[in-house]
């Protein structure tokens, strides 16, 4: 018997969250979006999708996700996602360089 679930939002985090799970056989999923043009949690945060979180485990799984999101055409597709270019940097310049090159890798 399959599980059913359902995911309120469709942007970045519900369609990561969406095409994990229906990549496992026993989901049977329901994807609620609001209406078109409303603002949304994506809308508000400008949709980050970011690789800097300050603790390293935080920060690792966060890289693999942007990973994942951007190899991915179809997700890129179905979350509305589109790279720009930013850095930010954070007041403790000896670990700066270190963070960088880890995202980076």
């Amino acid at each position: 018997m399959p599980v059913r679930g359902c995911i309120i939002g469709g942007g970045l985090a519900g369609a990561m969250l969406a095409w994990r799970l229906a990549g496992r056989t026993r989901w049977e999923l329901d994807l609620f979006t609001g209406d078109p043009g409303a603002a949304d949690a994506t809308a508000v945060s400008g949709g980050a999708v970011r690789g800097y979180e300050r603790h390293p485990e935080q920060r690792r799984l966060a890289v693999l996700s942007l990973v994942e999101l951007r190899s991915s055409r179809t997700l890129r597709r179905c979350s509305q996602f589109y790279p720009i270019d930013s850095t930010y940097l954070r007041a403790d310049p000896d670990r700066v360089d270190a963070e960088i090159a880890e995202i980076e890798a």
